[in-house]
């Protein structure tokens, strides 16, 4: 399916069980967001019932003017030898959406990257005006 669903380099090749850790997949930014796009504007080859059960499952918040969705994924030792901390989603509006793709890559040594990659992501987003000051802020 990744070919199929026209994800990064659609390249899914390593062990069927951990190919997107240590295989050869590879995405940008950029296609993490072309994917969200097309995820909720419905573009992708799947049903509209997947697409709602994926919406439910990464549903943060939701509120009276809109829907927060967000995913995170991380990748570290022992695995590699440096962490790699991803939080994408979007921000559904009656009449548009917002989407956004975090990548935490460095931090400091005292610095957890789990939380981080979200509450950085959140307050850019509260600081735009995207993201209520009520919406969770979770690990």
């Amino acid at each position: 399916w990744v070919p199929h669903l026209d994800y990064g380099n659609r390249d899914s090749t390593g062990k069927i069980d951990m190919f997107w850790l240590d295989g050869a997949p590879r995405i940008t930014a950029i296609e993490q967001l072309d994917f969200l796009r097309r995820l909720d504007m419905q573009k992708l080859p799947v049903s509209e019932r997947t697409v709602d059960i994926v919406k439910d499952v990464i549903a943060l918040d939701v509120g009276a003017s809109h829907v927060y969705y967000g995913k995170t994924g991380l990748y570290g030792p022992p695995e590699s030898k440096e962490e790699v901390g991803w939080f994408v989603g979007f921000v559904g509006f009656e009449k548009r959406s917002v989407y956004f793709a975090t990548l935490v890559t460095g931090r400091a040594p005292d610095v957890e990257i789990m939380p981080v990659r979200r509450r950085v992501t959140e307050r850019v987003l509260r600081s735009l005006g995207v993201l209520p000051d009520r919406a969770s802020a979770g690990p």
